[in-house]
């Protein structure tokens, strides 16, 4: 019975400390980053990292296993076809999709779209109708 006890007063002691620690550790953490940071720097969160338009986001790629798949001008069903893609070929593509004009079969129905770049022409493609997309490493 007394050795209950003195474990028991053990382990609550040792769970406080815990607390205490685990409760300190993260009002530190962000105080040293503060101290770190240079003066007249914004921190991370406030930091604005949009892309511009004309930046190409090339380390992904998407391939089709169907055949007629569309590389359009536009994203959209309205632009121009400027080639197909030929089915188990990977493409340079964007590694996000675009919303864009609606599209249906026989891929499935969806309206995003994804960047694939040919050479020096940049095509969309309808993102449902491919069967891999992927980060790839540069």
């Amino acid at each position: 019975m007394v050795r209950t006890r003195v474990f028991g007063a053990l382990a609550a002691t040792g769970a406080a400390l815990a607390l205490t620690f685990a409760a300190s550790g993260t009002a530190s953490a962000e105080s040293a980053e503060e101290q770190m940071r240079p003066e007249g720097s914004m921190p991370q969160s406030e930091v604005d990292v949009g892309q511009s338009d004309d930046v190409r986001q090339e380390n992904c790629a998407a391939r089709t296993g169907r055949s007629e798949v569309r590389i359009r001008a536009e994203a959209s069903t309205d632009g121009e076809v400027l080639g197909y893609m030929e089915p188990g070929t990977w493409y340079s593509a964007s590694c996000d999709s675009t919303p864009g004009g609606t599209y249906g079969e026989p891929c499935g129905d969806g309206f995003h779209w994804l960047e694939v770049y040919l050479e020096d022409t940049t095509g969309y493609v309808a993102l449902m109708c491919l069967a891999g997309w992927t980060e790839v490493d540069v």
